[in-house]
């Protein structure tokens, strides 16, 4: 078999720039390092890229230049792509692009790879500064969220039971399709009528097992009460485990890993294993505390759900 390249999406690299965070934002001019993979029988020479796009994005370099590759080894280009985002450019809230790789070489014939690409500085009251600012960019990138409004995040409001209930659905069903698909509401929860806009999110949840509701008799779901960091905990980790069976396992019983967290909680096990997972790492490192009772922000909880269901930009 010939030279034959594979196209790995191209690292965004932005070290040079006034914002080195790893995400592209508006007017920022960024390299993309591709790397190539040689996937034939033959070393590939002479290896060059060129880079195409039809969305409004200005490429300012677009030809990459490649180390010879062997066969069955990477390279990343030495020369590398360079694009610019215009803010003028701007439709959406959410807003991606695509980009066209064609690497080529002297002995392999040109084969083309599409690769997608989050633009930032999405929300107005999101600054880059914001330390949940990438959480909250990749969740919007996922289609898990459009903000509270066309142009905010509302990231200081507190993340409300029933408003949860769409943020842990849509997660589970875009990482495994048909695991958390909302249908029309059955009125299941007292407090929870077909007026409710989240009313199918919350029975979905609730026919998979991830809620019980509030109280029992009658069957309640406190749709309008603030999550908490204990509870967050036990819902997110029930999810994980819906979808991604192993991906948060509870131990029979607690450690005591957090200072405020003791045996006698009953979501000890569920943070706990959050902890185990990466997916948390509390609120206070010396001493380690996990702060349970804490209210939930809407900036916190993409936070959990980036880590938790493994979202990426």
């Amino acid at each position: 078999m010939p030279a034959l390249l594979f196209s790995y999406k191209p690292i965004v690299d932005d070290s040079s720039s006034n914002i080195p965070n790893g995400i592209i934002e508006e007017d920022e001019t960024v390299n993309l390092v591709g790397t190539l993979e040689n996937l034939g029988s033959a070393s590939a020479t002479s290896v060059t890229g060129v880079l195409t796009s039809s969305d409004p994005v200005t490429i300012n370099n677009a030809n990459a230049v490649y180390p010879d590759i062997m066969p069955g080894s990477k390279q990343n280009s030495t020369i590398s792509y360079s694009i610019t985002p215009y803010a003028i450019n701007r439709t959406a809230t959410h807003w991606d692009f695509t980009v066209t790789e064609s690497p080529s070489c002297m002995e392999c014939s040109t084969i083309s790879y599409n690769f997608t690409y989050h633009v930032g500085n999405s929300f107005v009251d999101v600054p880059t500064s914001d330390i949940f600012y990438s959480s909250i960019e990749t969740l919007l990138h996922s289609e898990i969220t459009g903000g509270c409004d066309a142009e905010n995040y509302c990231p200081s409001y507190d993340s409300l039971r029933e408003q949860m209930a769409k943020f842990i659905c849509k997660s589970m069903e875009q990482l495994n399709p048909g695991s958390c698909s909302a249908t029309s509401c059955q009125e299941i929860f007292t407090d929870v009528p077909f007026s409710n806009i989240f009313c199918s999110y919350i029975e979905t949840l609730y026919d998979a097992g991830i809620t019980g509701g509030c109280q029992t008799y009658p069957l309640l779901y406190c749709p309008n009460i603030p999550v908490q960091r204990e509870g967050m905990a036990k819902f997110i980790c029930l999810a994980m485990e819906s979808v991604n069976p192993g991906s948060c396992p509870t131990a029979p019983s607690c450690a005591g890993i957090f200072n405020d967290v003791p045996a006698s909680n009953p979501f000890c096990i569920f943070i706990e294993a959050l902890y185990e997972a990466g997916v948390i790492s509390g609120c206070q490192s010396m001493p380690l505390l996990y702060c349970p009772d804490y209210d939930i922000t809407r900036a916190q909880m993409a936070k959990f759900l980036v880590n938790g269901f493994g979202f990426n930009l």
